[in-house]
Formats: C-alpha cells, structure tokens, sequence
C-alpha cells in the first residue's frame, strides 16, 4: 500500500526494507552479526546493475536524436487514421524495443509521442497508451536484457542470451497476439474513434524530428553491436554488464551535448537503491 500510494519514495522504502530482513536476520540468528556486511555485498546483483546503467546510457543517448518521434510518427501515417491499426503498430513497436532495451525506458520514450499524435488526430490516447504498457511488459519477458529481472534469473539459471530467448521468445509471441485480441474486445468502443485532422497528420515531416543524424548512426551502430555481442556472450565468456558498459562508454563518447544528466534520468532510483547500500557497506 506505501508503494502504491508513494507517501515514502520507492528508493527509501527499498532501503528500509531491505534494513528490516537484515535485522531479522541478525536477531533470529539466521546470520551472524560481523557477517551482515559481507552478506549485504553478495546478495548485491553488480551484472544487473551494470547491464541497467550501460542500456539506460545507450537508450538515453539515442533517444536524443530523435529516432522514437520519428518511429510514433512514421507509424500514424501508416495506420492512416485507423485506431486499431495504429495501437497494433505502436504495441508491436513497444513489444519489440522492450525485447531489446529496458521495458520501462521504452514506454517512456513512447508514451509521449503517442500522446502527440492523438492530439493531432483528437482521439482518447488511454487504450494505445494501456496496450504499450501490456506490450511492454510482454515484449521485455522475451531477452535477458529486457527487463532486470530477467538477468537476475538467468544469472541464477546460468543462462546465456541465446537460450533465455530461445525458451521465452515463442510463449512471448503466444501471450502478445492473445493480448492484442484481449485488448481489442476490451476497447472496442475507444477503438471506434473517428480521427479528425488525418490530412494535417500525413502532413508532418516525421524526417525533420531527426535531431541530430550523424549521432544517429552512430548509436545505431553502437546498439546492434552491443545485441550482438549479447548474443555470443556465452560463447565469449563476457558477461553482459561488461558489454552494456563498453557500449555505454562508447556512445557517451560520441554525445556532445552539455546536458548529459539527462542521459539517466529514466531509471536512476533504480540504481540509487544500490549505491546506498555500497555506500553504507563502505562505512562499515
């Protein structure tokens, strides 16, 4: 209930939780009191951390020039004013990125794009912006890289990238396709809109949100690089936080801009959970 209300940020109340097992612990003698730190150091997941801080790097970095305006816009001007073709290509989209990339990442860069385009064409954007979300979510299940937990659990099944997606790939395109159906009977009547201002939407030059195309690129280049090496990882005996990272160093490289705090403003509670607990380990 605290974390759904949010009346305590969801970084302390992680942390005070993960206080409240360590005290129990400690009293009921499940672990020994000089041990605690130790213990709070190995139950720390750093591949997962490392993974998270390099994607949201290389995401953040690309999402800068502009690509996912550019996709939102492209694919409203192919669903041509259907509302149901528009959520199908905006849900496939989102599915596919989250596979890729960090889910959570992902709907944030298409939320708003999806948004723009239903102001345009003065529709209600609930139901596209509820399909990204199952989307999301369903996508993100298919990778070990699409979600956090996922690495999590392949690091303790000892599974690389190629056989977490061989087993999960095609139960996540059994469980999309059913959503799709699911989220089409459900908003049925939302999915009836009649689009105005179709013409001003096939209008807009989606070439002109491409900020910067040189960037582009390279952090095209820089992302299928690091997907690929996260394939061979195993075959590599690389471990996929050291690829995230390099890949990360290497698109922060090529971005010049000033205001690079906004690379990692996605999911930086995330991470702050962590470095409190390093921090708190390092004072003991």
């Amino acid at each position: 209930m605290i974390l759904v209300t949010e009346v305590i940020h969801r970084t302390a109340l992680a942390m005070i939780g993960a206080l409240i097992i360590i005290i129990v612990l400690i009293y009921t003698g499940l672990i020994p009191a000089h041990d605690s730190v130790d213990f709070v150091i190995g139950s720390i997941d750093f591949n997962t951390i490392g993974l998270l801080l390099g994607m949201m790097i290389i995401v953040g970095i690309l999402g800068e020039t502009g690509i996912f305006q550019y996709i939102g816009i492209k694919a409203a001007k192919l669903a041509k004013g259907n509302v149901w073709k528009l959520m199908l290509l905006l849900s496939v989209i989102t599915a596919v990125g989250s596979a890729f990339l960090d889910n959570v990442t992902m709907v944030l860069l298409m939320v708003p794009v999806t948004i723009s385009v239903a102001r345009v064409l003065n529709i209600n954007p609930i139901s596209i912006i509820l399909a990204e979300i199952f989307a999301s979510n369903i996508g993100g299940a298919a990778t070990l890289i699409g979600d956090p937990p996922n690495i999590m659990i392949a690091s303790a099944a000892n599974l690389d990238f190629m056989s977490f997606a061989y087993h999960m790939t095609p139960e996540v395109i059994i469980t999309f396709l059913a959503s799709l159906v699911i989220l089409k009977l459900l908003f049925r009547k939302d999915l009836k809109q009649k689009p105005e201002n179709v013409e001003k939407l096939m209008q807009i030059d989606e070439r002109k949100e491409i900020k910067d195309p040189a960037l582009l690129k390279k952090s095209v280049i820089v992302l299928l690089g690091v997907v690929i090496a996260f394939m061979f990882h195993g075959i590599l005996d690389i471990e996929v936080s050291i690829i995230a990272l390099a890949g990360s160093c290497n698109s922060f490289g090529n971005y010049k801009n000033s205001s690079r705090k906004s690379i990692c403003s996605c999911r930086m509670d995330y991470l702050d959970v962590f470095r409190r607990i390093i921090h708190y380990c390092i004072r003991c």
